[in-house]
């Protein structure tokens, strides 16, 4: 049981890592862009960070 645990807890920052590495690259590609102007581009970032919460389906145990 506790090697399930330590596997899933391995996976979870695993993942959250390549989320962080995937919100870090949607950021750079948004201010980078040269289709949007400045404010359009403040607020996108904004409304990411704002509904971008991430929950790993690792969070929720298993039932049964």
């Amino acid at each position: 049981m506790y090697v399930e645990a330590a596997r899933g807890l391995e996976k979870k920052a695993e993942v959250s890592e390549i989320v962080s590495e995937l919100k870090s690259a949607f950021g750079d590609i948004i201010r980078n862009s040269g289709w949007m102007d400045d404010e359009t581009k403040v607020d996108t970032i904004d409304r990411f960070v704002e509904t971008s919460q991430f929950q790993s389906p690792l969070h929720f145990k298993a039932r049964g």
